[in-house]
């Protein structure tokens, strides 16, 4: 899973095995390790309960929630992106990560196709 932070918009890419395991599962978690022990963890969570798309940052740890129905109806889906603007915190974009047609790595076999390849 890929965590982007930019200008007051959290964006958050998975590739063919996260969005499969996002289904099944309704949730996907990564965690960073810094030196001296500090940790940042990151999750996608599906609610049956959540309202709206949401993200929440407490003690180290940031979990984005998604409404149970959208959040499976993308990950089942052709469906490219969920993006969201809460009247409060930051932009929440939710994608599916394409491969790569500029970059200069190897290409990603998990990644989905690119539409645009």
């Amino acid at each position: 899973m890929k965590l982007r932070l930019s200008a007051n918009t959290i964006r958050v890419r998975l590739n063919r095995s996260e969005v499969d395991r996002f289904a099944a599962e309704g949730r996907i978690a990564e965690e960073i390790k810094f030196a001296g022990g500090s940790r940042l963890s990151y999750a996608l969570v599906s609610s049956p309960d959540a309202g709206a798309v949401f993200a929440n940052f407490d003690g180290g740890s940031l979990v984005i929630e998604i409404p149970e129905t959208p959040g499976m109806g993308w990950a089942c889906s052709d469906e490219v992106a969920i993006e969201s603007a809460p009247i409060e915190g930051p932009k929440i974009m939710i994608e599916k990560d394409f491969q790569c047609l500029h970059g200069k790595d190897a290409p990603d076999p998990e990644a989905f196709p690119n539409p645009a390849g």
